[in-house]
């Protein structure tokens, strides 16, 4: 994998992306920290572990994480690098869902509307947005997962327009780095299609970039029509935006172990056609695994006595192997499916009706941004950037020749 340069951000272009002229299909896992202390893995202070975890990423011929928290109060500069050097690529999660947990399980919401959700989902954008090696941001992490939650689509859909307008007017005033926005979907097949036309519908100031959903069907030994891949193949054929796996890896329990074969059909010539690739579930193995529930992490965190370290899990050589089988043929025939297919893409502006599965009204809300103060700190924080640097180049000729600028 070649290294990155600091012009080599990943685009997209019509149903796909593209990493310069060549066709990127993700090959990623979920990094997730299973801590109390620190949920932000890619923060400057924890470098060394992640340094650690680059080798074994670059070993799996990973190029994405997806990262579920970001503190933008942190420096990512140094992390950001060593990832960037690997050619390895991030999608960030941005803070709009709320997670419970209890005896039955983790259930993820949406967060209500309001000027702190805007404020906070801003500064990550500003966060990420400096490094060329984001790959893009996904608003409201699996929020909508049941028929009667569908009613919070509007408010996810004003989210993604006012995340858009923050970035074009940033744009605008400071020349900063515009980052696609998506959605990510729980696996609901009741209405993951329809939720797919809601946020891909409408003017593009409003629409989401690209789509990605969770998908554990495919379990063990299976096949396309089982696992109902050939189905999802047909559902999205016409996509006009990438649409890849956000979540992929089902875990039966036996004996804790997967044997990845939905990563060979992900990659195969039929499903690069339509889709660009997974993010396989997850890095880390979680200490808090349920009763009777099998972990899904490729590691596990070991403290020795001279530190922590880690342990390689059975699924964690599962996956390499997979991966390393499909290596070989994927470039090659999914540049092929790109060029034969990018043509037949179509954009469509309608609205999903309301129904007995779906409840998402069409009107937005009005934006409770305050667009003028964000202007002028912005506005502000340009002219600040302008300062810094003239004082920068006064200290350089300083350096470089204090008797002229003495004189």
């Amino acid at each position: 994998m070649a290294p990155l340069t600091s012009n080599s951000p990943v685009s997209i272009q019509g149903r796909f992306f593209r990493r310069g002229s060549t066709r990127f299909l993700i090959k990623g896992v979920v990094y997730r920290l299973h801590e109390q202390d620190v949920q932000d893995p890619l923060v400057d202070a924890r470098l060394q572990d992640l340094e650690r975890d680059i080798h074994l990423f670059r070993e799996l011929r990973l190029n994405v994480l997806f990262v579920d928290h970001i503190d933008p109060e942190q420096t990512h500069d140094r992390a950001m690098k060593a990832l960037a050097d690997a050619g390895i690529y991030v999608l960030v999660s941005l803070p709009t869902a709320a997670s419970t947990t209890d005896g039955a399980g983790t259930t993820t919401t949406f967060r209500p509307y309001s000027t702190q959700l805007l404020e906070d989902c801003f500064a990550t954008v500003d966060c990420m947005s400096q490094f060329s090696n984001t790959l893009g941001v996904i608003v409201a992490n699996g929020a909508l997962s049941t028929i009667y939650s569908t009613s919070a689509a509007p408010m996810i859909k004003t989210v993604i327009r006012d995340i858009k307008r923050y970035m074009f007017t940033a744009a605008k005033t400071l020349d900063q780095r515009q980052l696609p926005v998506g959605y990510s979907a729980s696996n609901g097949r009741l209405i993951l299609k329809t939720t797919y036309d809601y946020f891909t519908a409408g003017p593009a100031d409003e629409a989401i970039d690209f789509f990605c959903y969770a998908n554990f069907n495919w379990c063990g030994k299976s096949t396309m029509q089982l696992a109902g891949y050939e189905a999802e193949l047909k559902q999205f054929s016409n996509t006009r935006i990438p649409i890849f796996f956000s979540q992929y890896g089902c875990n039966l329990g036996a004996c804790g172990k997967r044997i990845f074969q939905e990563t060979t059909a992900i990659y195969s010539p039929a499903m690069t056609s339509v889709f660009s690739g997974g993010i396989a579930y997850e890095f880390y193995n979680s200490n808090q695994n349920r009763t009777g529930h099998w972990g899904y992490g490729l590691v596990q965190q070991v403290t020795t006595p001279v530190g922590r370290g880690l342990t390689i899990l059975a699924d964690f050589i599962s996956l390499k192997a997979r991966l390393e089988a499909a290596e070989a043929g994927a470039a090659k025939s999914a540049e092929k499916v790109a060029l034969d297919c990018e043509a037949r893409v179509r954009r469509s502006k309608e609205i999903p009706p309301l129904s007995s599965h779906w409840k998402a009204g069409h009107a937005l809300p009005y934006s409770l941004a305050d667009w003028a103060s964000i202007r002028k700190g912005l506005d502000d924080k340009a002219w600040l950037e302008v300062r810094i640097e003239e004082a920068e180049d006064i200290e350089r000729l300083l350096i470089a020749r204090p008797s002229a600028v003495l004189a």
